[in-house]
């Protein structure tokens, strides 16, 4: 497998919506566990993400411009290392603000506001449907990735005036080759 390029803003894929990953009524016997290019795909995600240390996790759009609902994160975490057809819920009616960056646009951060705990619902790679409830630091990285999958960035959470001097100082980097 192999550490790919992390695609920067303003690429059109970092706006899609990603294809969810389809099991079959056998779970893991059916279509995607033993579908090369999905396994692939995942070692790459993995891959790429050990190979940049400042990333927490990574989601598929963000290496493949026809990317799935999966993202992976870095361990050891409480999260499980692949998360696949995400969907999360507020677990908590408390929300802090903190400053977030992405490995889509360097150099930019936004203050956002997330939920402080969330529960998940998810698929493992054998086709499971599992959930889990998870808080702090974890419950930020779902909902981080999530937007991702569902084509949301942290553009987003600015106050327009600064969404547009954000969106130029990250087209401007990317020209310069940052």
């Amino acid at each position: 497998m192999a550490i790919r390029k992390i695609i920067k803003y303003p690429a059109p894929s970092l706006r899609a919506i990603c294809a969810p990953v389809e099991f079959g009524d056998n779970g893991f016997r059916d279509n995607w566990f033993f579908k090369t290019d999905f396994l692939e795909h995942l070692q790459d995600l993995k891959d790429t993400l050990a190979a940049t240390p400042d990333g927490l996790a990574i989601a598929s759009n963000q290496i493949r411009a026809d990317g799935w609902q999966v993202f992976v994160v870095r361990q050891p975490s409480a999260l499980p290392e692949v998360i696949i057809n995400p969907h999360w819920y507020p677990g908590s009616d408390t929300a802090t603000v903190s400053i977030e960056g992405c490995l889509s646009m360097p150099g930019v951060n936004a203050r956002v506001a997330r939920k402080d705990a969330v529960k998940l619902e998810y698929y493992d790679i054998y086709g499971l449907k599992l959930g889990v409830r998870v808080d702090g630091m974890d419950a930020k990285i779902v909902q981080h990735e999530v937007d991702h999958l569902d084509g949301k960035l942290i553009f987003d959470y600015l106050p327009k005036r600064l969404q547009i001097q954000a969106r130029a100082n990250a087209i401007r980097d990317r020209k310069a080759g940052r």
